[in-house]
């Protein structure tokens, strides 16, 4: 699989690489979709955070790092929220597809894939979100992607 022209120059490989091994959390449409945000950012000069609520593993938020690298944001902070215990219990109104505890993953595999592709790892915050996203938000937050339930 290959990127469209408009790419940055630098990202095909982890491009490929992140839909060949992360393919079950990573999506074709989702990474151009989230360089364009990336990219305006830096052509509109907001300031802020980058923020991903739901990381699991990290495939997405080593995208966001690479694209603000890629794109001179080297400063740009990169935050993650995980319960890093999976999807919680279903709610009431919620359909009953995935059991509790699904997509469980470790910190530390946010930390040694970021490691592997030699980037800054992100600020992680551990812990469901009505326990971390009121205490522990960045001052300024310039974008925001959600993958949670």
């Amino acid at each position: 699989m290959h990127l469209p022209p408009t790419i940055v120059p630098g990202l095909a490989d982890l491009h490929d690489w992140l839909l060949e091994h992360h393919g079950d959390t990573v999506d074709a449409d989702r990474l151009p979709a989230i360089r364009t945000e990336l990219e305006q950012l830096a052509a509109r000069q907001v300031p802020g955070a980058v923020i991903e609520l739901g990381c699991y593993q990290g495939a997405m938020a080593l995208w966001m790092r690479a694209v603000l690298d890629a794109t001179g944001q080297h400063q740009r902070s990169v935050h993650v929220y995980d319960s890093f215990q999976g999807l919680p219990e279903p709610g009431a109104k919620d359909p009953d597809l995935f059991e509790t505890g699904y997509l469980r993953a470790e910190p530390e595999q946010v930390l040694a894939l970021h490691q592997r592709w030699g980037r800054t790892q992100p600020a992680i915050h551990p812990g469901w979100f009505a326990d971390t996203l009121p205490g522990q938000l960045p001052d300024q937050i310039a974008s925001v992607a959600v993958d949670a339930a």
